[in-house]
């Protein structure tokens, strides 16, 4: 049995996907980046989710979203399955687009730690050496969108049918997440700038620390598809599921997750077992939507 994850409506998460053998199929283009937004745009209207920021790598994306109605795998999976058929068809390929495994979904537990992992994620070319500032990033980013206004994605001529049944214009918009509420959009998107900027000068000077410099954006768009880095992928690495930036927020979070893995493995051995009405914990998805066992409801 692999390990269960709880999905519960409302929660917020930083989601990241790599591409497999690390290599750089995300390459920034226009094309690439377009088809991005497009079935983002569209997953985010057809599985109501709310997403706060994003940005996409070479070889990896970050995005942080909301999942008001607890559909996140099921967002994720028709995500990264038509970006997986569109980029393979763009590049010629057959093989898996993704890495092995599943996505890192990490359950974001205070206003302050979604600021951080908004941050985090839009920072992220500039952390890598890449570029100087986020908004020189040629690839798909939110640096410069601006929350609550809408954007309309037109759907790629690449791999999407004209008469298929995929819409030709998808509308789209970044949004606050909650526990900002006393904050206007425009304090709101100040306070997202500010973090930002303040983010990229400690950077500037980490990277002057370790004698690192910037490559350029057209350096970072020399690379050929099917190359990887040059550094080797760390092993064995913790794959948090939980971030809170307060310990006992961080604790609590943690304990609550392993409560619902140990009722979930009874109740799993249980149904196996043949017992008839066993009540899987809240936050059970894939056997609720598969084989429709009982679920604790919402409280």
């Amino acid at each position: 049995m692999s390990t269960p994850r709880q999905i519960i409506p409302g929660s917020t998460y930083l989601v990241t996907r790599r591409t497999t053998q690390r290599m750089f199929l995300l390459r920034p283009s226009p094309l690439i980046k377009q088809v991005f937004e497009y079935c983002l745009a569209y997953a985010v209207h057809k599985y109501s989710m709310r997403v706060h920021g994003y940005c996409v790598m070479s070889n990896h994306y970050h995005l942080v979203l909301t999942d008001t109605n607890g559909n996140l795998p099921a967002f994720m999976s028709w995500f990264n399955e038509f970006l997986a058929k569109s980029f393979n068809a763009l590049h010629g390929r057959w093989e898996n687009f993704w890495a092995p495994g599943s996505y890192s979904m990490v359950h974001l537990q205070t206003p302050q730690d979604v600021l951080d992992r908004i941050v985090y994620s839009i920072a992220n070319p500039v952390r890598a050496g890449l570029v100087s500032r986020c908004r020189h990033w040629p690839g798909a980013q939110t640096c410069s969108m601006r929350f609550g206004v809408q954007v309309i994605f037109d759907r790629p001529k690449h791999y999407f049918r004209a008469k298929g049944p995929m819409p030709e214009r998808v509308a789209f918009s970044l949004q606050q997440p909650s526990g900002f509420e006393d904050l206007s959009k425009e304090e709101w998107q100040n306070l997202v700038s500010e973090r930002l900027a303040q983010r990229e000068e400690e950077i500037h000077q980490e990277l002057l620390q370790e004698g690192r410099s910037f490559i350029g954006s057209r350096a970072a768009l020399s690379v050929r598809p099917t190359d990887s880095p040059s550094t080797r992928a760390p092993r064995r690495v913790r794959n948090p599921q939980v971030a809170a930036r307060d310990r006992a927020s961080r604790i609590q979070a943690i304990q609550q997750l392993r409560l619902f893995r140990m009722a979930y493995r009874q109740a799993y051995n249980q149904w196996k077992s043949g017992s008839i009405g066993v009540v899987f914990p809240y936050g059970t998805y894939a056997l609720r939507d598969i084989v429709q066992v009982q679920a604790i409801p919402p409280p």
